[in-house]
């Protein structure tokens, strides 16, 4: 079984889109199979049994039936045994291919501190074969600079190092480039969102900083801090951009004028993108409705074959 995750982006507008029109039954059924297929990351055995038991009122029978309906309805899949969802299907393979190269990373970061820490015990063992190559006139003559050494007290002890191990010096982190295809991972995509960047503009935002950094070579020792910085500035400039006349002096009245302008322009945009959004609404019903009577006709059809096959073999008994 594959390993899902234990939450997911719910987009409350494409999803009561998608279930608008569903029955009570079709509904229940999705929106439990959509969970076990987020669960077992991008599919789920397709076992209405199994699935039936999170549904009290509905049997291993009725869940079979349901599941077919969706399918025909184009909201579930079936690959083989297994039952899926496009979109469910596509976060999977977006979560295992961030795994993949988050090991890939750890590994390589792995591989060069171990080169490291053996150059650093071969010097150290060169360094203390060093020391331990001097010559007898050599320790003598150390021995004796020690013992005239007003620091020593009497009695040939050794003076107290009152100073301590001098503190290490924290290792630096190497700085690099942000690659050309980086992306914030989803925990980064959910931080975004609730600094108030849906998840397409962050991804905008996201590109916006790679081509900007990349353009003057900047290299950083954490990408993802970096784009949070990148985040941060942006929400701190779009607050503090003047409103009132900007450069070359302009009048207030213009000022004005291009700011009502603009608000109707953004009115007639959502205006515009509200008819279209309730056009695929009702296309969307349209589609399901017609589906709904050819299913219904064909349930009819198969009662009235199996009313008149039973009828037939009452009547041959």
């Amino acid at each position: 079984m594959k390993h899902g995750t234990d939450w997911y982006h719910r987009y409350p507008q494409a999803y009561l889109g998608g279930v608008q029109g569903l029955t009570s039954r079709q509904h229940a059924v999705y929106a439990v199979a959509l969970d076990l297929i987020y669960v077992h990351g991008g599919s789920v055995n397709n076992d209405p049994g199994w699935i039936g038991g999170w549904i009290k009122d509905m049997g291993p029978a009725s869940v079979r039936r349901t599941i077919e309906e969706l399918v025909q309805l184009g909201k579930l899949d079936i690959d083989g045994d297994q039952l899926t969802q496009k979109r469910a299907r596509n976060e999977a393979k977006t979560k295992e291919k961030l795994a993949e190269d988050r090991a890939k990373a750890g590994k390589k970061g792995g591989e060069k501190s171990a080169e490291i820490r053996a150059a650093t015990k071969h010097n150290s063992d060169l360094d203390q074969a060093s020391a331990g190559s001097k010559t007898q006139p050599e320790k003598r003559r150390g021995d004796k600079s020690r013992e005239e050494s007003p620091l020593t007290p009497q009695g040939g002890q050794p003076a107290l190092d009152l100073g301590g191990d001098k503190p290490k010096r924290p290792k630096r982190t190497a700085r690099s480039m942000f690659p050309e295809d980086w992306r914030p991972d989803p925990e980064l995509l959910c931080w975004a969102e609730e600094q108030g960047f849906p998840e397409a503009q962050a991804l905008a935002l996201a590109q916006r900083c790679v081509d900007h950094h990349r353009a003057k070579g900047s290299t950083f020792a954490d990408h993802r801090a970096a784009y949070r910085t990148w985040l941060n500035n942006e929400k701190r400039f779009a607050t503090s951009r003047p409103t009132s006349a900007g450069f070359g002096q302009r009048s207030t009245g213009m000022c004005v004028d291009t700011f009502l302008r603009s608000s109707e322009l953004r009115d007639q945009r959502a205006a515009e993108q509200r008819k279209i959004f309730l056009r695929e609404q009702e296309e969307e019903r349209d589609r399901i409705a017609r589906v709904q009577a050819k299913l219904k006709r064909e349930r009819e059809e198969r009662e009235a074959q199996a009313a008149a096959d039973l009828e037939e073999a009452r009547r041959a008994g």
